[in-house]
């Protein structure tokens, strides 16, 4: 990936951050994203719409089951413009054949369901072009700390399109004229409606999707960027590229800078030179004093010495000017206020009354579907982070089979008989030795150790020291980790900085590794 090239300042975001940053793509390449939409799925929909004329109802349905194809149109497009580039018409229409074969066979079928993370796992399927264990290996990865913000998506993007239906059809009800005897709950919702009545429906949902499902599509790419600059350090990569290339400029310039003393004597030689005579005033023309000064009305005054009975005239004439002493008219739109005659007004009328009960029964439906899917919802998410509450409630997080627990972390070697039985003393020793480095060292390997042997926290190489943070949180308690954090900063500090931490911080973490990381006996526990 080319990442110079990139249009959007790479850095490592909040998650809600970076979902932010995709919905300003869509706002700032708008008119290449819906021009693609357009062509590629409004055929699709009116196709539909076309071929079911018996069964209506299944439009919305079948619609609403090819929205991965639709994903992948956006993506395309998304994946070209933060590198500056401009789809047209043409290059969308020729990219749909390549994006059938992204997997999406497999994504309108057995992965069509429990896609809550669709719109973050779609650039591994169709821009990284991984297939089977290794792209759900990869999917893993990238899961990490960000899994929740992507489901978390999903849901929110699903309730949104739950209100601009809804407002839709308020939309609808506010445009109907007063006097019209129309019930439209009745026209919308009965059980075998008109043609067209389903048709206007199905055209309502092909909107409320073209709104918000490019959105859901951004929000997931760009929290996949983000992630991935998290875990890659794209970044710091750019950072070194530009310096690369300042330093390549520096070094074409350094020959010119042996030149520029000869040609600045040369510059001020010509100049010496040729210079021209001064100016001569022309003869008769009376010269401006300092104080005075031109005003727009073709007279010439000294503010300093303008008279009194003179300032208020020259006020209203600046006033009076057009900068200052315009008028405009402004429309604004209002209610209309109608006579009190009982002609036009809708009080008392029984069919209006019975619209609103209509209306609120409808309203009350859709609030005791949406609990019951809100309460589906928290029951499968309850499933599907299962390890996490129950290591709240067990206080350990538990180990999956087959695990094994690595010898090595980083570089740390984490084995029983490589570490101490008094692992605080010999860190003590280490530093007033003034081995820091080695200290510290020691330190974070008992705590590691501890948290691997005696915790039962399931560590793997490909696990960073933020990632031990955040499965510790659940392992231990709030002192633990507050002191694991601390030692954890202290470490990266010596290890990977090269800095020396306060000796009063270091003090602290020797003299209390002891009492959050030692067994029972007053030894390192393996």
């Amino acid at each position: 990936m080319q990442l110079e090239a990139l249009n959007i300042t790479l850095r490592s975001r909040s998650p809600w951050e970076a979902i932010d940053l995709g919905f300003g793509l869509v706002r700032r390449h708008a008119r290449d994203i819906y021009t693609a939409w357009f062509l590629t799925v409004l055929p699709l929909f009116l196709f539909l719409t076309l071929a079911l004329r018996d069964h209506p109802w299944l439009v919305p349905l079948l619609f609403w089951w090819c929205k991965p194809f639709y994903d992948r149109v956006v993506l395309f497009v998304l994946s070209r413009a933060i590198f500056d580039e401009h789809t047209s018409a043409r290059q969308a229409l020729g990219a749909v054949p390549g994006l059938l074969r992204t997997g999406l066979l497999a994504q309108l079928t057995l992965l069509r369901i429990p896609s809550f993370t669709r719109s973050f796992t779609l650039p591994v399927w169709q821009l990284e072009g991984l297939r089977g264990r290794i792209r759900r290996r990869r999917q893993g990865v990238l899961q990490i700390r960000a899994r929740p913000y992507a489901v978390w998506l999903t849901l929110v993007c699903v309730g949104f399109e739950f209100i601009v239906w809804l407002g839709l059809y308020g939309l609808i009800w506010l445009l109907l004229p007063p006097h019209l005897d129309f019930d439209l709950p009745d026209l919308l919702f009965r059980d075998d409606p008109a043609y067209w009545v389903s048709a206007v429906q199905a055209g309502m949902y092909f909107l409320v999707v073209s709104l918000i499902e490019p959105l859901f599509v951004a929000g997931g790419f760009t929290l996949y960027l983000n992630r991935r600059t998290q875990l890659e350090g794209w970044d710091i990569e750019i950072v070194f590229r530009r310096l690369a290339q300042r330093l390549a400029a520096l070094r074409a310039q350094a020959a010119a800078l042996f030149l520029a003393p000869l040609a600045a004597l040369l510059l001020a030689s010509l100049l010496t030179l040729g210079l021209p005579a001064p100016a001569e005033a022309q003869e008769g023309q009376a010269q401006e004093e300092p104080g005075e000064a031109a005003t727009a009305f073709g007279e010439t005054v000294n503010p300093a010495r303008l008279p009194a009975d003179r300032a208020a005239g020259t006020i209203e004439a600046v006033l009076a000017a057009k900068d200052f002493g315009h008028q405009r008219e402004v429309l604004r739109w209002r209610f209309k206020q109608r006579e009190d005659d009982g002609k036009n007004t809708r009080e008392g009328d029984p069919e209006f009354g019975e619209f609103f009960e209509d209306l609120a029964e409808l309203l009350a439906t859709l609030t005791r579907a949406s609990l019951w899917f809100l309460l589906g919802i928290a029951v499968l998410l309850l499933i599907i982070y299962r390890d996490r509450w129950l290591g709240l409630i067990t206080g350990r997080r538990r180990r999956q089979p087959g695990y094994r627990p690595p010898d090595t972390l980083f570089g740390l070697d984490l084995r029983a008989d490589s570490l101490p039985e008094d692992i605080a003393a010999a860190a003590r020793a280490l530093w007033q030795a003034g081995r820091h480095r080695e200290a510290m060292s020691l330190l974070y390997r008992g705590a590691l150790a501890a948290l691997v042997h005696r915790e039962g926290l399931a560590l793997h190489d490909s696990h960073t020291e933020g990632d031990i943070l955040a499965l510790a949180r659940q392992a231990i308690a709030a002192p633990r980790h507050q002191y694991l954090a601390e030692l954890t900063g202290v470490w990266q500090l010596i290890a990977y900085a090269h800095r020396e931490p306060e000796a009063t911080q270091s003090q602290r973490l020797l003299a209390q590794w002891q009492t959050h990381f030692a067994g029972d006996d007053g030894e390192a526990a393996t």
